[in-house]
């Protein structure tokens, strides 16, 4: 994805991004533009004043992962794992619970977890409710947070 790209997912302003970076503005617009290339140590600063933690990527989407969810003959948004439990890591994607429809098929399924990934720029999970049983049924379940 381009730095303007996410920049914008951010919901950052150029002068925003700049100066969360320590880059000046002029150069910012140059990146994005492409006009001139960062350096590695100044891409290193934009990269880490354009991280969103998974959680609020999701908390700043809940109308449109609740769209998404609904266009993919899904119910009952909610998110378990590390990002539910606030123990998200650089390796931690987002876990979804859903209660799919009898009208859903496997291209929903698939569909709905690739457009999630896309809106939130980060690796998704969906899991069906109807598909977990017993104890880790339970644990999920324990640990879900509605979006």
């Amino acid at each position: 994805m381009d730095l303007r790209t996410q920049r914008l997912a951010a919901g950052l302003s150029q002068s925003q991004l700049a100066r969360a970076a320590a880059v000046p503005q002029p150069n910012l617009s140059a990146y994005e533009n492409g006009r001139r290339v960062p350096s590695p140590e100044v891409l290193a600063r934009l990269q880490q004043a354009l991280y969103v933690p998974l959680i609020q990527r999701v908390d700043l989407h809940r109308k449109e992962i609740r769209q998404l969810v609904a266009a993919h003959n899904a119910a009952r948004p909610r998110i378990f794992g590390s990002v539910a439990k606030g123990q998200e890591t650089a390796t931690s994607d987002i876990d979804f619970l859903v209660e799919f429809t009898d009208d859903a098929t496997l291209l929903d399924e698939v569909g709905l977890r690739s457009e999630l990934a896309d809106l939130l720029q980060a690796q998704v999970d969906v899991v069906g409710l109807d598909s977990l049983r017993g104890p880790i049924r339970d644990r999920v379940l324990g640990e879900a947070v509605a979006v």
